[in-house]
């Protein structure tokens, strides 16, 4: 992804006036050189921690590495898509390459996983490599991440189902909400 970023930003840069800079660290502990306008953290990232203590240490770096009234947004799965999305089992394949899915939730634990196998074409006819991996997500409600963000500086929340803003088909409403949380001035 940064090297996606930093690729992007090159072939922008004639429009762009200032430099940018890409950083790779842990979402629960990075430091920037210096404070910044806006964090983005796309893709269902903060639904990927493993553990539900470490909200908090996300939102409390976010909040350091932001300047004063600076913006943090960011996206979760919530328990609808949990409930309705990932209990499916999905099938993919193009030449190649076929991927299968299946999810489930557990909502003991609130959490969705997700069983990726993907068998990939080897160079020789007729034999495949299979490759699995087993995804778990934390379903956060909206007042576990509102009173989190709260206790960490932000001092505005606003949510915005992301259906508003999808392609149709992409997504449900309810299964997805995007935050826009700001910084104390």
């Amino acid at each position: 992804m940064c090297r996606l970023a930093r690729a992007n930003a090159r072939a922008a840069r004639t429009s762009l006036r200032a430099a940018l800079t890409v950083h790779q660290a842990d979402m629960r502990g990075f430091s920037l050189p210096r404070p910044v306008d806006l964090i983005l953290c796309n893709g269902d990232a903060l639904n990927h921690l493993p553990r539900r203590a470490e909200l908090a240490l996300a939102a409390r770096a976010a909040a350091s590495a932001l300047r004063p009234g600076g913006h943090f947004f960011f996206d979760v799965n919530n328990w609808r898509a949990f409930e309705r999305l990932w209990p499916q089992t999905m099938l993919l394949e193009r030449p190649g390459v076929a991927l299968l899915i299946q999810g489930s939730n557990d909502p003991r634990r609130r959490r969705g996983i997700s069983e990726s196998h993907w068998f990939l074409q080897q160079p020789r006819a007729g034999l495949w490599r299979r490759h699995s991996e087993r995804l778990e997500e934390i379903c956060w409600t909206p007042s576990e991440i509102r009173s989190t963000l709260r206790r960490a500086g932000f001092a505005s929340v606003r949510a915005f189902d992301s259906a508003r803003f999808a392609s149709p088909g992409l997504t449900q409403p309810g299964c997805r909400t995007f935050y826009l949380a700001r910084l104390r001035a």
